[in-house]
């Protein structure tokens, strides 16, 4: 362990049990004769806790009092073993435990919450059913409560390590540590049965099957025991549970078959009984959540053979209840166990009954047996089919636009995969030319069979040796044009997508059909000409578009003014050019207005002669003279400024605004508010080459006296000397700060107090009789150097007396503003902390 060097232990071995403090603890103390303080005791982080204190502090005053070193023992509560509690790692470790398990539970606390589903986000039938399973609201508060305490954990931990930070001693942190874990317990020992719920919840929604809401959906509904999970599991791989009696299914299965490579999901849903929805208990009221939310095919499944307990008109009568859930569905009625009672078995009524649910487009009937398999296949088929159309159907209609047309990306994707078709409707046949099929059959062994090119090939060398003549089959009018050289690519583009033989016949019977078309009058406009008044009609309408767009742009600008103020209406300028200007385009002539108005309006410069007739005198009328000099004078115009200010109020809020906004760009040094310049962010002369030591600065650093070199050591090493980019009190930038007021301890005082009077003791010539430290920080400044100096210099400095002033003048006792020696007639050297004030009036 490191400790501070001020100090001393005098222990031997020191053992509690199996563990050997040796080297892992010391006691802090100082000797002041026959006295020994103790002060403070540091165990090494990994002995801490387990009561090696008061052993180690047990021994050692054994040791001093068995070797008779100290007449008395004295224990000195310092402020320092606090500082160093905290480097030796006691707050540290203490507030590390409290952190993490704060954290711990924290996360643990998350996990859980985030785990599960947030109702708002999820889909309408899954929060339905978990509100059916579990209850909405029980779930609400379960969650809440487990969010509650994660937020209380967080706050303890906040407390308890503030408190922390102010801890005295290693009992006081343990303790701190000990509440603060207990707390936490008990905030999470209250959560058993939020958990126990939860932990249920979680179970059972991970045995729930994983429905997807939104694909293609087959959903199977009706009475219990009317053959539906012997319908899924015919035509899914779905262990289904099939048993004689009825309520088999208690939740929801779910099975999943592929239909022309597209994938289903099939639903069995629990048996529904026909009575009102506030008496249907949870196994129900899951079937009624799936068919009211999900988009799907549903299949009524119904027994006409009445074995599962009820009779035809009781499932008719259930259709008839639960149709209302089967809006904008597809719907079909299966018939189920026609192995033993047929549709056509039934009496007339029912017939007739039955027949009445049907409706063509909307509710279908089919048939089938699962017992002999006959129609399975074919009803999955038929609701399927029906579906896909459906849906195919519903896209279409969500990606039509107002005018019928297909547009956005349902557009793009129909046009990539729609195949053009023939519209004339007549059958195509495979088209095989007499000559192909009066082609003699290729054998190899036949001496007048056709050539090929293989046979060409083994009789001209072989591969390697024969070069094909790819340009043999060629189709020309002349056979010799077949080896001309014609370059593929031209310009980049192929030869030949513009090559056509016919292209000079194909271009004259375009010419001859436009010629024809333009002597039939194709081309002739059928229109009418444009009278004037639709004419006029039109130029006005394009000035009111004009105008509007006008008026829009003007909101617009009053809008965007965003923080600046707005000039009222009654206090805006209106100028006779705006007025001819409206006028004008009402079609008003404003001659006569404008000349009226300039006419009864005055200049302001003097348009008569300023001395009246050319005969007369300046002496001739002295009144005269006097009213035409005052109306000469200019004509007085409102400030500007002032449009808008209504009293001295927002005048003077006004122009305090308007220093605000002055005040970046004069700390900024800009010209105005169009300055944008940015200088040198590096400037090159700066920055370029070796970035060593300035030879001068090592210079100067080498010439400084060894006293300054400490004392800057010790000020970097401590924090208080920093360097970078400082905004002073004055607003200018410094390389440097240097924090006086970090001078708090015993060590840091005497180093700057034997500075100050190393400096002093430098400069002989300045002579002084008392040392004077203005209020509030001179005062430790002038009394530390008096004491450095009387110990440096004792044959000069032993009296040397020191003064300081009260910020308060007193006015009891001998009052004064001054505290110390007497200043009158005396020499007097001020010390103080001016260092990085910045301003010119630092000294007082």
């Amino acid at each position: 362990m490191d400790y501070p060097k001020d100090w001393e232990s005098t222990i031997g071995d020191v053992k509690k049990g199996q563990d050997d403090l040796s080297g892992h603890g010391a006691i802090g103390h100082q000797e002041q004769g026959r006295t020994v303080v103790l002060h403070s005791v540091a165990i090494a982080p990994g002995f801490q806790g387990r009561g090696m204190g008061g052993v180690l502090m047990k021994s050692y005053i054994s040791s001093i009092a068995g070797s008779g070193v100290a007449d008395r023992l004295a224990l000195l509560a310092h402020e320092e073993k606090v500082e160093w509690y905290e480097k030796l790692g006691f707050v540290n470790f203490y507030t590390r435990k409290v952190k993490f398990t704060a954290e711990t539970f924290s996360e643990k606390l998350s996990l859980i919450l985030d785990g599960f589903p947030r109702l708002q986000d999820i889909h309408p039938f899954h929060k339905d059913l978990l509100n059916t399973l579990y209850d909405a609201d029980h779930f609400r508060i379960a969650l809440g409560q487990l969010s509650t305490a994660k937020h209380l954990i967080e706050i303890v931990s906040r407390d308890y390590v503030r408190l922390l930070k102010y801890a005295q001693s290693l009992f006081q942190c343990k303790q701190l540590k000990r509440a603060a874990l207990g707390r936490m317990a008990t905030i999470c020992r209250r959560l058993k049965d939020p958990l126990l719920y939860l932990d249920q919840v979680r179970q059972h929604l991970g045995r729930l099957p994983s429905i997807d809401p939104n694909t293609r959906t087959l959903l199977i509904c009706g009475y219990p025991n009317v053959g539906k999970s012997s319908f899924l599991k015919s035509v899914t791989r779905a262990d289904v549970d099939v048993q004689p009696y009825a309520f088999t299914t208690k939740s929801l299965f779910v099975g999943h078959f592929d239909y022309k490579y597209l994938r289903f999901q099939a639903i069995d849903t629990p048996g529904i009984l026909d009575h009102p929805l506030e008496e249907m208990n949870t196994i129900e009221m899951q079937s009624i959540t799936a068919i009211a939310h999900l988009r799907s095919a549903i299949l009524y499944f119904m027994d006409l053979s009445e074995q599962c307990g009820y009779t035809v008109q009781a499932q008719m009568q259930l259709f008839q209840s639960i149709k209302p859930l089967f809006a904008n569905k597809l719907v079909f009625i299966v018939i189920n166990k026609i192995d033993v009672t047929r549709p056509e078995d039934l009496d007339e009524e029912s017939q007739a009954a039955l027949q009445a649910l049907l409706k063509p487009g909307d509710v279908e009937m089919l048939q089938l047996s699962c017992t002999t398999e006959e129609g399975v296949q074919e009803v999955k088929n038929a609701a399927c089919e029906r579906l896909i159309a459906d849906r195919v159907a519903q896209k279409l209609k969500s990606g039509t636009n107002s005018s019928g047309t297909v547009g956005g990306r349902l557009g793009d994707v129909l046009n990539r995969i729609h195949v053009a078709r023939p519209m004339d409707g007549v059958v195509r046949e495979a088209f095989i030319p007499d000559a192909v099929k009066k082609m003699k059959k290729y054998d190899k062994m036949d001496p007048e069979r056709r050539k090929l090119a293989r046979d060409l090939e083994e009789e001209n060398g072989g591969a390697g040796v024969f070069n094909v003549d790819l340009k043999d089959k060629y189709l020309l009018a002349n056979d010799e044009w077949k080896h001309d050289k014609i370059p593929e690519i031209f310009d980049g583009k192929n030869i030949a997508d513009f090559v056509d033989p016919d292209i000079e016949a194909k271009l004259q019977a375009l010419e001859d059909e436009e010629e024809k078309l333009e002597a039939e009058g194709y081309y002739d406009s059928d229109e009418s000409i444009e009278d004037d008044e639709d004419a006029d009609i039109r130029m006005k309408a394009e000035i009111i578009r004009e105008k509007q767009t006008l008026i829009r742009n003007d909101a617009k600008m009053k809008k965007s003014l965003k923080n600046r103020a707005i000039i009222p209406r009654s206090s805006t300028r209106k100028k006779l050019s705006d007025m001819d200007d409206q006028l004008d385009q009402l079609g008003f002539d404003t001659t006569s207005i404008v000349s009226r108005a300039r006419s009864q309006s005055r200049g302001r410069t003097p348009l008569r002669s300023r001395t009246g007739t050319e005969d007369a005198m300046d002496v001739d009328d002295p009144a005269y003279e006097a009213k035409m000099r005052a109306k000469s004078r200019a004509r007085s115009q409102s400030n500007r400024r002032d449009d808008g200010v209504t009293n001295e109020t927002a005048r003077t809020k006004a122009e305090r605004a308007q220093k605000l906004g002055q005040r970046k760009m004069n700390r900024m040094a800009r010209q105005g508010e169009a300055d944008r310049h940015v200088p040198a962010a590096m400037p090159k002369h700066l920055f370029s080459g070796k970035r060593g030591m300035d030879p001068e600065f090592t210079l100067k650093m080498a010439s400084l006296p060894q006293y300054k070199k400490d004392f800057l050591s010790t000020c970097m090493s401590a924090g208080i000397l920093k360097f970078g980019t400082f905004t002073l009190k004055s607003g200018r930038e410094s390389p440097y700060f240097f924090n006086a007021g970090s001078f708090y301890t015993a060590s840091l005082l005497r180093a700057l107090s034997t500075a100050y009077a190393r400096c002093l003791l430098a400069s002989p010539a300045v002579e002084f009789d008392i040392l004077f430290g203005p209020a509030y920080k001179g005062i430790p400044l002038a009394t530390s150097t008096v004491d450095k100096l009387g110990e440096l210099a004792p044959e000069r400095y032993a009296d040397l007396c020191y003064s300081f002033d009260r910020k308060e003048v007193k006015d009891h006792g001998e009052g004064g503003g001054i505290v110390g020696a007497p200043l009158k007639g005396k020499r007097v050297l001020i010390v103080d902390d001016v260092v990085t004030a910045g301003t010119a009036n630092a000294l007082r």
